[in-house]
């Protein structure tokens, strides 16, 4: 049996089926509960369920206790599609895939069957050859996908053939774009390596904006594929993002400027134990933006954790430097590396333990409980006295260099790399 807050009828209902246990049972309380008091969630164990209008706590005593008929179903639902659908008029096309849900309601590239071919002449691998599994969100099922179904995906978000490795790439991760959570989360991509070059995608002026074809479409693919696409889930019906997010249209797909790091400063590939001359892309996810504002007047180097701490203690965090920034740290403080930036912050970025145990619904609802169950080092951390410091950021930090050197610019993102793949191996 599961408990559920009311604000997730529809996203349980159909989730119970596609999990395979449609007859699951599933009641309900009032919500929220996220935040609240223990008092207010002894009250609502003791009130009404607000679906069924019966006691709450006897429908948990039955759901344990009694017996599920004996004639139970299991199975899981299917999304029967067919290869292809015939001949109509592209207006009537459109309108039919939104109705299917397959596609963000953008205007869309119609995959056609010329279409996808020429998508195809983008990589050497067969159009049936299985790239992987993928789900929707992030507590639905995985669904298996072929190249050619990549190569749909692809054509939809208008890619050219040539961007079809990278696309398969991020394919080929298992990352899905969106996250099953009431936080309105958004995903990152980062690309590296000489494809950037190569399919002319820009990671200099406004390479984070609407300005150019590959990061564009790159990035608006994900998408497609992850919760738009029959043949892989029905995002909509287990989206729970609070007030969504528009940057899950494209997921902020830039490559590094590797062109202009400081000496020693390695792309984030390299970082994550891949070659130079490796042409990789890694998946980010994660929600919040926020820009610093530091000082001109004062060494940058030792400004940056008062801006770290700006973010919830339990998130990773990934800064987003302009090449002016970066070069700034290797001028001001002589850092030779992204690594020497990363162990700086981490090293002076805490939080009193008091204050750190009793300050954000973050730690009550996701360090608390496993710190009280002997997960290290949280558990650790509970036994610090109250001014002993907390280095949460330890493992946390990350480093991309992106950007025209227009304006000494940088932001930090709530981003945590997921997983990488390797894009020469889709060519």
């Amino acid at each position: 049996m599961a408990i559920v807050t009311k604000a997730f009828v529809d996203q349980t209902s159909s989730l119970k089926y596609v999990s395979g246990f449609p007859t699951q049972r599933l009641y309900f309380v009032p919500h929220p509960i996220t935040g609240t008091t223990n008092a207010y969630c002894r009250e609502v164990l003791l009130g009404d369920d607000p679906i069924t209008g019966k006691p709450i706590f006897q429908e948990i005593v039955d759901g344990l206790t009694v017996a599920m008929p004996d004639d139970q179903k299991t199975g899981i639902m299917e999304f029967p599609r067919s290869d292809t659908i015939g001949p109509d008029t592209a207006a009537s096309l459109e309108a039919f895939f939104g109705e299917k849900k397959w596609t963000d309601y953008l205007p869309i590239h119609l995959p056609t069957l010329s279409a996808v071919n020429e998508m195809l002449t983008g990589t050497s691998h067969d159009r049936d050859e299985v790239v992987g599994k993928m789900r929707s969100t992030g507590y639905w099922r995985y669904r298996e996908f072929t190249v050619e179904n990549i190569a749909s995906c692809a054509v939809i978000a208008g890619c050219k053939p040539e961007y079809l490795p990278v696309v398969l790439a991020i394919s080929s991760t298992k990352s899905c774009h969106t996250s099953t959570s009431t936080t309105s989360f958004s995903s990152m991509l980062v690309v590296n390596g000489p494809i950037r070059n190569e399919i002319n995608m820009n990671y200099k002026i406004g390479a984070m904006g609407p300005y150019n074809h590959a990061n564009a479409t790159i990035g608006r693919s994900w998408g497609i594929l992850s919760k738009c696409q029959t043949n892989i889930g029905h995002a909509g019906e287990a989206y729970m993002g609070s007030y969504g997010n528009p940057l899950n249209y494209n997921n902020v797909c830039f490559p590094e400027n590797e062109e202009r790091m400081p000496p020693g400063w390695n792309p984030i590939s390299v970082q994550r134990n891949w070659q130079p001359a490796d042409s990789v892309v890694t998946t980010f996810t994660g929600w919040a933006y926020g820009r610093p504002d530091c000082s001109m007047e004062q060494e940058l180097l030792p400004q940056l954790p008062y801006w770290f701490k700006k973010f919830a203690p339990i998130e990773s965090v990934t800064a987003i430097m302009d090449p002016d920034i970066a070069w700034r740290l290797y001028k001001e403080s002589g850092v030779e590396s992204k690594e020497e930036v990363i162990q700086y912050v981490e090293e002076h970025t805490f939080l009193p333990a008091k204050e750190f145990w009793t300050t954000s619904y973050h730690v009550d609802n996701f360090i608390r409980p496993p710190a009280q169950t002997g997960t290290e080092p949280y558990a650790t951390w509970l036994t610090y006295a109250d001014d002993e410091p907390v280095y949460y950021l330890k493992g946390k930090v990350n480093i991309t260099v992106v950007g025209g050197e227009t304006n000494q610019f940088w932001q930090i993102a709530a981003q945590r790399p997921a997983s990488d793949a390797s894009v020469d191996d889709w060519r």
